[in-house]
């Protein structure tokens, strides 16, 4: 299961907010236990928790460091995105693949399936025309990530 620094989300139901967009909501767990209940805003204000964040907002500072305007709603969005990727690495996975690359800047993503087991360095390198086509076509090269999931324990972080 998708987490980071322990804090994992279960139970989640996507719902559409007042313009349409998808937000999320569900259980929020830390080291496997749970600690309450969480939702994003359908008006686009600040997440909603029925318990206190204290703990988890310690954690957020902690990865994000000190001086970072990124809070826990920024963290909790990072588990969304994470998650999302291991269902598409499960779903490959499911088909026959043994690992994925994501290619992203923000706003456009590309996900490859990679049909051999081969470790991480071999996946991109094999992988560096598409990289190099999506790198150039991009608007946002400082955006750019390359995600790498050739195993289910690479979902946490």
């Amino acid at each position: 299961m998708a987490s980071i620094k322990g804090i994992s989300l279960k139970n989640l139901k996507k719902f559409k907010d007042h313009e349409g967009f998808d937000i999320y909501q569900g259980n929020i767990c830390l080291n496997g236990i749970n600690k309450g209940f969480w939702s994003q805003d359908s008006w686009g204000g600040p997440d909603q928790f029925d318990f206190n964040t204290k703990e988890l907002d310690t954690i957020a500072k902690e990865f994000y460091g000190p001086n970072s305007i990124y809070d826990l709603g920024c963290l909790l969005y990072a588990i969304l995105v994470l998650a999302d990727y291991e269902k598409k690495y499960k779903e490959a996975v499911k088909d026959g693949f043994a690992s994925i690359v994501i290619m992203t800047d923000g706003c456009k993503e590309s996900c490859l399936r990679i049909p051999q087991d081969i470790d991480k360095n071999a996946v991109l390198k094999r992988c560096d025309t598409y990289i190099k086509d999506f790198e150039n076509a991009s608007k946002y090269k400082d955006d750019i990530k390359i995600l790498v999931f050739t195993d289910i324990k690479d979902f946490v972080q």
